[in-house]
């Protein structure tokens, strides 16, 4: 790999890989430092640079992929003619990932004998961020009743923070307790992750808030920015048996975070039933579609 001058990507690469992602402008949540890096453990990711674009190449059931191409639209199929050349001298089928509509659209442009799939558990679930700051309307009144509960119940109890270093330790503590009863390995390698979050807060552009209840931190939020108009929120931890509180927390962040953002991207369902119709009850605005292609010789 290092004789094709492919190398493991790592967070001494933030400097050099956060100018390529604010060119691209990606929606995707594929497309940030924290999804590219906290969660290395389980999908490390390799780059590839020239000085147009950056390549990232995982490997997912045995087999390489190519994310899109990190780079100004101009360049994008540059990038992949590129990526079709490493991926023959490497011995592999081309396969690409993560593509959005347009990325895959573009895919198609320069490898016409292709094949062509989706899966739904990869959607993304996108919500305007006016819509989580207010909770107004009929399509979200259930979700409003949860959460004039929680106002209703805990009225000066309660408290906004935004995360900083005086108080990482204690969200890190409700963490290693929240749902610790129902712990599974891909429970465990979450929370393994989000300890790294915490541990390069600064480094990753990572912006958090938290709600205490009498004085102890009983929810809180991540998140990063993924363009201009979106942000990303990567992580929602909340006491579940709380009435409202994730409700809460949603509000309480977006409404003191990304205020100049139009959209927020809460990640996919994973294919998880029970994910998938939470995420649909606070109806998104519109879902965004993955794509892999599948590159013919």
């Amino acid at each position: 790999m290092e004789s094709l001058g492919i190398s493991e990507l790592t967070a001494d690469d933030i400097a050099l890989v956060q100018p390529y992602l604010d060119r691209s402008g990606y929606e995707l949540c594929n497309y940030n430092l924290v999804t590219l890096l906290v969660w290395g453990g389980m999908w490390p990711v390799w780059k590839y640079v020239e000085d147009h674009f950056i390549l990232l190449l995982s490997v997912h059931e045995g087999g390489w992929f190519l994310y899109m191409p990190l780079c100004e639209e101009r360049y994008f199929e540059e990038a992949l003619r590129r990526a079709q050349e490493l991926f023959d001298q490497m011995g592999e089928p081309l396969l690409l990932d993560g593509f959005s509509y347009q990325g895959m659209e573009k895919a198609k442009r320069v490898f016409p004998n292709c094949e062509v799939r989706n899966f739904r558990s990869t959607y993304d679930y996108v919500y305007l961020c006016e819509s989580l700051r207010t909770f107004a309307g009929k399509k979200l009144q259930k979700k409003r009743n949860h959460l004039n509960a929680f106002y209703k119940q805990y009225e000066g109890r309660y408290v906004y923070e935004a995360i900083d270093k005086d108080n990482m330790a204690e969200c890190l503590a409700f963490l290693d307790e929240w749902r610790s009863d129902e712990m599974n390995e891909e429970m465990a390698a979450e929370k393994a992750g989000i300890h790294k979050m915490f541990e390069r807060y600064e480094e990753y552009g990572i912006v958090g808030g938290l709600l205490r209840v009498d004085g102890a931190v009983k929810a809180f939020a991540l998140g990063t920015r993924l363009n201009k108009e979106m942000c990303d929120m990567n992580v929602e931890k909340a006491d579940p048996s709380i009435r409202g509180i994730y409700q809460a927390i949603a509000k309480e962040y977006l409404s003191h975070a990304f205020l100049d953002c139009k959209y927020v991207n809460r990640e996919d369902d994973m294919g998880e039933e029970k994910l998938r119709k939470a995420k649909q009850a606070y109806h998104p605005i519109f879902l965004l579609m993955k794509y892999q292609i599948l590159v013919k010789r």
